[in-house]
């Protein structure tokens, strides 16, 4: 059985009389706009000192039918936890603190209870600590999308 694919004439806005003729552009697959989405329902700094900072969270993924991201080493990555020090307003310079994957690829939903994560203040930038409001993003991770949190600590340094 043959098909007959016809000629598609690609008319190029930018430079008006260069057409480039395509041929075999059927694309055939099933889109998926789902997304995953998650829910930070704790969040707090349980260590805090002038040399490091200890945050928990209790959180939960949801799959939403979404596909899921899946690492080299076979585990579905769940969130990751990025963090902007008090004073630190620029562009964007945020800093992976913590992440969460489980080898449980077909799992729907997800909570992490009560997951803590470090970081000092060489992870950030800093070479110390200052008193002031942290900036915490969560990203839930899809394969084709991220779906951020944002949570803030005010947070005095003893």
């Amino acid at each position: 059985m043959s098909r007959y694919i016809p000629q598609i004439n690609n008319q190029n806005f930018v430079y008006p009389n260069f057409d480039l003729a395509e041929y075999d552009v059927d694309i055939i697959h099933v889109p998926n706009d789902n997304s995953v989405t998650g829910v930070v329902t704790s969040f707090s700094a349980t260590s805090i000192s002038s040399s490091s900072i200890t945050v928990t969270t209790t959180n939960t993924w949801t799959r939403n039918g979404a596909e899921a991201f899946i690492r080299n080493n076979g585990a579905m990555q769940i969130y990751t936890l990025h963090v902007m020090a008090a004073g630190q307003d620029y562009y964007k310079p945020w800093r992976l603190i913590g992440s969460n994957s489980t080898l449980s690829t077909g799992a729907t939903t997800w909570t992490s209870t009560d997951r803590p994560a470090t970081f000092t203040p060489a992870d950030i930038g800093l070479t110390t600590f200052v008193s002031g409001t942290y900036y915490f993003e969560f990203r839930f991770v899809g394969a084709t999308a991220i779906f951020p949190v944002c949570q803030t600590l005010t947070i005095t340094i003893p």
